[in-house]
């Protein structure tokens, strides 16, 4: 049934043009009937509180005018659908059909948001065209018609969007919308409301993902509005696609969390590059943030963004270039294997690891034996080096499995001795030299590897950094087994990279830490170099706000008025230093603003690195029709909803708790009992020495029937039943009262190389054989008897 906005207007008491008083709360708002509405009956969307204070029987009479269900709590009504409704004309009035057409026209084509569901919605789909009871007034039937129009689109429209940020949250294809299993799904669902089919493939690739971009960055303004406060840095890390255009991917990092930005396309024909390439693009997105937000950019550590830094300081001179800590120590760790001494060893490793993962065979008996995957090298993997030797440590019982495996004689190679297989074996089985310094090498890389774990964290990590780089040179001092020669070596190569990557800020966010806080800071000219150049800059040249920070630094300092708290003292409290500067650093505002910006920043651009991975994602075979527009489109909405879906637009500053972190702490490397190890090479003995003998009795074996006795029947190279000769004719006669010495088959077993084992020569080896000096050898009896001395006469000496 109709009503007036009158109807509703007497539940209210005007007292304005435009404000209202409700009779039952005694509330004083603004606005039209649809407000009215909203307020008696608790609608959501409609700008406006729910009176609690409404009779329930004057709420039941409404909801039963307005023709809803009794759970109007739960429902969306929007307001200029309401508003649309109010200028329908009353059940008693009369309009001519052409205005109650374009009445109906312009309802349907609203496009604010509502779900409304009515019992009779639930049961069938509604309808515009169909039966209409004779008996209900016209104005009454425009209204429920345009009413469920305008709430199908409305409804429509919202699923879009779900779907939308369904396909872009997880990486589903928008070709998959286009499918006839994808339309058969959402008719299935439909069924239950509205037949429909659901967008198609173009639509979310084109104007959906347009929407959903802008959303995005309306949801992405409260995280802006706190980089004021905490600062923020600029990341910057190149990425080149399956169809190696190169992309830069510009992010903005702090202790919020990490937004990405934008992608520079940078496979244009013609493009270099060049430290202007890349600064022309980083000065836009620092006038996009702001340049007073920001506090420093992060790059790799090539000579492009080297010279984009200098280029940066120069225009913005507030604003630090920062080599990225992460690719800094995985340059310390390329350096320490650069070392003769520790290349030995890495090279070692690389061919136990290239040797299995190339062969399916051993790598598959490999696996029976072990739990763990052998870690190929990757150069793109940071402290790949690390990574490689630790695994081969921690898998060495499987690698000794394997070589005494009854499925590693079953192998060919292996069975007939190649050189590869043998050296593999000799490898795992011996030179206790290798994997004994192999530990001792990842004693030492260990710190370095923590510390690029910290450096690669997202966060608060800039104050970190100082502090945990001085530590690894005395963690590596503490090893034990380093010579002095090995040890100055790693000691040398981490000074030589912290002074390269070394900056300003990070001695100046080292002295604003409060964990940090001593007094050997008080004496540490390096870092009051740093304290200086950076507050210099950092104030422009006020002279009057310079004096006042180094006055407040001293309050800092002396631990005065509040830094002087018990609770400030606290290492549970300074652990959190964002947290800690906002609770106490209330007495020095300039300082504290100077200590929240710093100490928010991180330090690596980790999390632009780890973007890549959204790239590769969305950029495959499938996908790979996505313009770069598109693309980058995609990959913005999908990064950012990731952060608003896990972390929401309010969340704590993030923090590292250092008091989490040993970097000297060595993860336990499974040891081998000496015990253990004597049986692993008592088993490989047995199997080799059985592998010789059979080896031999197959080759020296001219029947077809195999061989049952343990020494060859008849011997190598026969010529008719006779020898071949040696050097010049001279012939080789045993003795045949000389028995066979009892240990001959152990030497065999011992010997290095098994290649030629069935020659006369490296027979006369084992067995102490000199042909040269003419002695003779009892080992005719290791032949049938049916191979006599005369058979071993060369042809030459006979009559």
């Amino acid at each position: 049934m109709g009503r007036t906005p009158a109807d509703i207007r007497s539940h209210v008491k005007v007292t304005g043009s435009n404000t209202w008083e409700c009779k039952y709360c005694k509330g004083i708002f603004t606005g039209s009937a649809s407000r009215i509405k909203a307020h008696l009956l608790g609608l959501r969307g409609g700008g406006i509180g729910k009176c609690h204070s409404v009779p329930q029987q004057i709420t039941e009479d409404l909801t039963a005018k307005l023709q809803l269900s009794q759970g109007v709590g739960s429902m969306q009504v929007s307001e200029d659908c309401l508003e649309t409704l109010e200028m329908l004309p009353n059940a008693g009035e009369s309009s001519s059909a052409p205005s109650k057409r374009a009445r109906t026209d312009s309802v349907s084509s609203s496009g604010a948001s509502a779900n409304v569901a009515t019992p009779s919605s639930r049961a069938q789909p509604p309808s515009n065209s169909g039966p209409i009871p004779r008996n209900l007034p016209e104005s009454n039937v425009f209204m429920r018609s345009s009413m469920k129009a305008s709430m199908q689109k409305q409804a429509m429209d919202q699923a879009k969007k779900e779907i939308g940020r369904l396909f872009i949250l997880c990486g589903i294809p928008f070709n998959v919308a286009n499918t006839t299993a994808w339309k058969r799904a959402m008719r299935a669902v439909s069924r239950i409301g509205t037949p429909w089919e659901g967008p198609s493939g173009r639509v979310l690739r084109t104007s959906e993902l347009t929407k959903q971009k802008l959303a995005v960055e309306t949801e992405m303004l409260s995280l802006r509005a706190t980089w004021e406060k905490y600062g923020c840095s600029i990341l910057c890390d190149g990425w080149s696609d399956m169809r190696k255009r190169s992309v830069y991917n510009i992010m903005v990092s702090s202790c919020k969390g990490t937004m990405f930005l934008r992608a520079i396309p940078a496979h244009a024909p013609g493009t270099v590059v060049t430290g202007e390439f890349i600064f022309s693009h980083v000065k836009k997105a620092i006038e996009d943030v702001g340049s007073r937000n920001v506090i420093q950019v992060v790059t790799d550590n090539g000579s492009n963004c080297v010279a984009m830094g200098r280029m940066l300081e120069e225009e913005y001179p507030k604003i630090t270039w920062t080599p990225c800590a992460s690719h800094s120590l995985d340059l310390l760790m390329e350096d320490i294997g650069s070392l003769p001494w520790v290349e030995n060893i890495l090279s070692k490793a690389k061919f136990i690891v290239k040797f299995v993962t190339s062969r399916p065979k051993v790598q598959n008996i490999f696996r029976s034996h072990s739990d763990l995957e052998l870690q190929k090298p990757a150069f793109t993997r940071f402290c790949y080096i690390f990574i490689v030797l630790d695994r081969v440590l921690r898998v060495r019982k499987g690698l000794l499995r394997t070589v005494v495996a009854e499925e590693w004689y079953q192998i060919p190679e292996a069975r007939d001795g190649d050189p590869l297989f043998m050296r593999f074996s000799s490898l795992v089985m011996g030179e206790d030299a290798f994997w004994s310094k192999a530990e001792v090498l990842i004693a030492a890389l260990q710190p370095v590897y923590s510390v690029l774990r910290i450096t690669d964290m997202e966060g608060s990590t800039l104050g970190l950094v100082y502090e945990y780089v001085s530590r690894i040179q005395g963690c590596i001092a503490d090893v034990s087994g380093l010579s002095d020669t090995e040890r100055h070596d790693l000691c040398e190569a981490v000074r030589r990279r912290w002074d390269w990557f070394h900056k300003p800020i990070h001695a100046v966010a080292h002295i604003l830490h409060p964990l940090w806080r001593s007094e050997a800071q008080d004496t540490d000219v390096t870092l009051e170099d740093s304290w200086i150049e950076y507050l210099g800059r950092w104030t422009e040249g006020d002279m009057e706000l310079y004096s006042q920070l180094q006055k407040e630094r001293l309050q800092f300092r002396s631990m005065e008025r509040y830094f002087g708290q018990p609770t400030a003292r606290l290492r549970e409290n300074q652990v959190s230093p964002i947290t800690w500067w906002e609770i106490y650093g209330i007495g020095t505002p300039l300082l504290r603003k100077l200590a929240l910006q710093i100490l928010s920043q991180d330090c690596s651009t980790g999390p632009a690195e780890r973007n890549w991975s959204t790239w590769a994602l969305f950029h495959t075979k499938k996908r790979n029709r996505l313009s770069p527009q598109q693309l980058e489109k995609l990959v913005y909405t999908h990064c950012n909803l990731k952060l608003l879906e896990s972390k929401g637009t309010h969340i704590a500053p993030l923090q590292v708790n250092v008091d989490s972190i040993d970097i000297s702490k060595v993860k336990d490397i499974p040891r081998i009992p000496p015990e253990e190890k004597d049986i692993f090479s008592m088993l490989f003995r047995e199997s080799q020495l059985f592998v010789r003998q059979t080896r031999r009795g197959t080759r020296g074996n001219t029947t077809d029937a195999p061989s049952t006795s343990r020494r060859p029947r008849k011997m190598a190279s026969r010529r008719g039943g006779r020898a071949r000769g040696r050097r010049g004719g001279r012939t080789i006669r045993p003795d045949p009262e000389t028995s066979l010495p009892e240990d001959w088959e152990h030497r065999s077993a011992s010997s290095s190389s098994d290649d030629d084992d069935d020659s006369l020569a490296d027979i006369e080896r084992v067995m102490g054989l000199h042909s040269d000096s003419g002695s003779t050898s009892s080992w005719a009896s290791s032949f049938d008897e049916d191979v006599g001395i005369d058979d071993i006469v060369d042809e030459e000496s006979e009559p």
